[in-house]
């Protein structure tokens, strides 16, 4: 496991070992947009509800779902998985995700390696 030197006084340096590099990882990293689900996607199916004037259970028999998930996908304790989220679209019309590319992800490498600052740095971006 790469580490910096920050981090290597938490452990014992067994090998100092370069077996990949940076080149190898980002080209990855941005080839495929990621789809996001929206921050506001409680807002925003709870709004489109209220226009068609439905109720959770009115919008949960509509889509062949529990009232249950209705309520926790507007009160944000629950977030919706690809088949719901699919579901929601198709029946208001409407896009909860957004295309995130890796192209903006900005890191900034002290070394020609990944450490694992760097993974949770490109997991910070990403929210």
């Amino acid at each position: 496991m790469d580490v910096c030197q920050k981090c290597l006084k938490f452990g014992t340096l067994i090998e100092k070992k370069r077996d990949f590099s940076v080149e190898k990882i980002i080209p990855r990293l941005k080839k495929e947009p990621i789809s996001l689900l929206k921050e506001d996607y409680n807002l925003v199916v709870k709004e489109f509800r209220e226009k068609l004037k439905l109720t959770q259970e009115d919008l949960a028999k509509k889509l062949n779902e529990k009232t249950s998930l209705i309520h926790k996908l507007e009160n944000k304790s629950l977030e919706p998985n690809e088949k719901t989220i699919k579901k929601l679209e198709a029946f208001f019309k409407i896009k909860l995700t957004e295309d995130y590319n890796e192209d903006n992800a900005k890191l900034d490498f002290k070394s020609n390696s990944l450490t694992i600052g760097d993974l949770l740095k490109i997991k910070k971006d990403k929210n």
